[in-house]
């Protein structure tokens, strides 16, 4: 056999030629025209490789590797390349990346996905409330998973690599007012309403669970993502552990008011899952209807809440190195900001206040 010579066959068929620099590559051609070729030290390895390839499409058992799925390249990438090198907190947040991505990228071939696909994924998760580092987060482990892919050759190009993270400016958080605090506390707690044959609105007990929800994230100062993966197990009397993944100081045990208690006591005695926050179908509740549930009810981000329950405590004088350990935060610099942001808002009402006096004793 000639060196550099390609004997291309037919169909379901396949050939080992030798390369000049002495390596030796195994080709076949799937039905529909599609094809494959990989590079080999010996031509012993290579004429084993396709034999197999040509016996899986003889077979109906082959998987054409340019139509292979986003979700089965996923499963693959973690199985071969993450599993043993990687500790259980990184391979949690794999999972929690992939259970962000939706189901039509997901089987989706891999080869066919394009940074459009990837992009749109990105900019959802940012109209749904996500963190900008959430985000981050979620691309970098996609462009993980593609650069493996490229480097396999079930891909011709990594689409992550031209998306762009959303703008952070756009999600500036706004504290609830006190008047607004009250009305989603008191709206939380109204229970079902009746209809006029004394059985209870079904509309009204389906989005109950998303009023729970948001009850607890505004008491408690939690993420949406950890309101919402929180489990009966991590409940203990007047305590919710939250199991954080990103860092140590994510993982807290949080002490929780007394309407909370009452919450969990009510929605304990209807459980239908291991998860205290699901849907009707008994799966976990998507945090994307949790924001849409909110923003009709008053307009603002799930993110808010969580501010609004740092800008509250700060308020009242909570120690800042306290308060890091209830929010979970891992830089305190994050919570001085609103502690800034409150001390700023006190000096403007008195420096209101001296004006206002200085006004009355000059008349």
């Amino acid at each position: 056999m000639k060196k550099g010579k390609n004997r291309t066959k037919s169909n379901g068929e396949g050939t080992v030629y030798q390369n000049p620099n002495g390596t030796w590559t195994g080709q076949y051609t799937v039905p529909g025209g599609n094809r494959h070729s990989k590079t080999f030290e010996t031509q012993k390895l290579a004429r084993v490789w396709v034999t197999e390839k040509t016996h899986e499409i003889d077979t109906g058992n082959h998987v054409d590797p340019s139509m292979i799925s986003l979700n089965i390249w996923w499963d693959k990438w973690i199985e071969a390349y993450c599993k043993r090198s990687v500790s259980e907190a990184t391979m949690v947040s794999y999972a929690f990346s992939k259970k962000r991505l939706p189901n039509d990228l997901l089987t989706k071939a891999i080869s066919k996905i394009t940074a459009v696909d990837i992009q749109d994924v990105l900019n959802k998760l940012d109209d749904a409330g996500s963190s900008t580092r959430t985000i981050e987060i979620t691309r970098t482990h996609l462009n993980m998973c593609f650069e493996r892919a490229l480097t396999e050759k079930k891909t011709k190009a990594n689409p992550v690599s031209n998306t762009v993270l959303p703008d952070d400016d756009s999600k500036e958080s706004i504290p609830l007012t006190e008047v607004e605090v009250e009305t989603l506390v008191g709206y939380c707690m109204q229970p079902p309403s009746s209809r006029t044959n004394g059985k209870l609105n079904l509309h009204d007990v389906r989005r109950q669970v998303y009023k729970d929800a948001l009850l607890l994230i505004i008491r408690t100062g939690v993420r949406r993502s950890e309101a919402l993966d929180v489990e009966w197990s991590d409940w203990n009397e007047n305590t919710l552990h939250i199991r954080g993944t990103k860092t140590r100081e994510s993982d807290r045990l949080l002490p929780i008011t007394a309407d909370v208690v009452e919450m969990l006591k009510r929605r304990f005695s209807s459980r239908s899952s291991q998860f205290i926050f699901t849907s009707a179908s008994g799966t976990q509740l998507d945090g994307r209807n949790l924001l849409r549930h909110l923003q009709e009810f008053n307009g603002h981000k799930v993110h808010d809440l969580r501010h609004t329950f740092c800008t509250r405590a700060a308020q009242a004088g909570v120690n800042p190195k306290v308060l890091q350990t209830i929010t979970g935060h891992k830089k305190i610099e994050t919570l001085l900001q609103i502690y800034t942001h409150v001390n700023d808002d006190d000096r403007a009402a008195a420096a209101e206040m001296i004006a206002a006096y200085c006004k009355s004793t000059a008349n």
